[in-house]
């Protein structure tokens, strides 16, 4: 059985399941620890051939059309959570994600900090048990990025320059291109307006500078038993975002000298709405966690393709003592990383992340 199979059918069997509840994996609660009280967390995360969550890499990814789409992921999540009073709540988490981008990858770190007041933590309240603000900051940052692959150098050049005639070949001394008279000494050539000219070192794209930087908060209310939690969130996120994109100085100079700029800076702002839902149910060593989320943005009108996602978390966990447990879960998209990594988003990349997108959760948690 497929470990995407297996996961799906031991969530729908948890709904049979009621016992007492722990605090566990996932933080869209109105819960904050006790005073003094320190969490530590981490999860491994994962997206391949052989763990493809509902299929979704062979579906959505599995041609060559999809060649400048996002694919594999890897990485992992680390963090921590501590009371500072009975009302408050620090929580800071890291994540490293390694993501495949046609022949190359991106290496994204993120880091999340959010303070969480508890204003109203009564048991006995229905859909009153508790209402809590997080006041937050996220900030997703970008490795210099260079892209090789020459498919996607060309992909972007036509997004960059749309309607031009501008590429970059390679020869391999022998063939002749398509339309030419004969082959061309082996290297790479760009063109521009049919004129061809040989360069001295192979051609790259990079994005430098790249990162993204969010505030936010979010309001969280809900009900809760001794065995399950059900709780309703809502907030607005400010993104600040920073990207440049060039290429070498050969190719900006050649481009320059036909009338081109083939250096782009795409700094921008981007607001975004989300509201959701959380559910969580326990049962003897076992914790099942299912959470929904609906993400809206407002973007400038030439970023508009696509400009809302939606986002489900699912977990099962299991106490191995009364502090330590372990869980395995799942993160899918509607649109890859739409609203995750806000800087993977402009005028020229848009579309070419059209797809649904999911990875694997592998990880852990301790109670100090």
């Amino acid at each position: 059985m497929k470990l995407s199979s297996l996961f799906f059918l031991l969530f729908l069997t948890s709904i049979a399941f009621a016992k007492d509840m722990r605090y566990a994996k996932n933080d869209m609660h109105t819960l904050t620890l006790k005073k003094g009280k320190l969490e530590v967390f981490g999860s491994l995360l994962k997206m391949n051939d052989q763990i493809d969550i509902f299929n979704i890499k062979e579906q959505e990814l599995g041609n060559s059309s999809n060649y400048d789409a996002i694919g594999d992921l890897t990485g992992y999540s680390l963090g921590i959570r501590y009371g500072l009073t009975d009302q408050i709540m620090l929580s800071y988490t890291r994540t490293h994600q390694k993501i495949e981008y046609s022949s190359d990858s991106i290496f994204n770190n993120r880091d999340n900090i959010y303070l969480r007041y508890n204003f109203i933590q009564n048991p006995y309240a229905f859909f009153n048990s508790g209402i809590s603000l997080d006041v937050g900051f996220e900030r997703n940052k970008l490795d210099d990025f260079y892209i090789t692959n020459i498919d996607t150098i060309n992909s972007l050049i036509s997004k960059l320059l749309p309607n031009e005639n501008a590429e970059i070949r390679y020869s391999d001394g022998v063939t002749a291109f398509e339309n030419e008279p004969g082959p061309k000494e082996e290297g790479y050539y760009v063109y521009f307006n049919n004129s061809a000219s040989k360069l001295s070192s192979e051609p790259y794209v990079v994005l430098k500078n790249t990162k993204d930087e969010s505030f936010f908060f979010r309001f969280l209310t809900g009900y809760y038993t001794s065995y399950s939690l059900f709780d309703f969130y809502a907030g607005l996120k400010k993104t600040k975002i920073k990207n440049l994109v060039t290429t070498t100085d050969e190719i900006k100079k050649l481009a320059l000298d036909n009338g081109y700029d083939l250096e782009k800076k795409l700094d921008r702002y981007e607001d975004m709405f989300f509201l959701g839902f959380s559910y969580s149910l326990s049962h003897k060593k076992f914790i099942y966690e299912f959470n929904y989320e609906y993400e809206k943005f407002f973007r400038d009108e030439e970023i508009n393709y696509i400009d809302y996602n939606h986002i489900v978390n699912a977990s099962i966990s299991y106490a191995v003592t009364n502090n330590l447990l372990i869980n395995i879960g799942a993160k899918l998209m509607y649109r890859q990383l739409n609203g995750q990594i806000p800087y993977l988003y402009n005028k020229y990349t848009q579309t070419s992340y059209d797809h649904k997108y999911g990875y694997a959760t592998f990880g852990f948690q301790y109670l100090f």
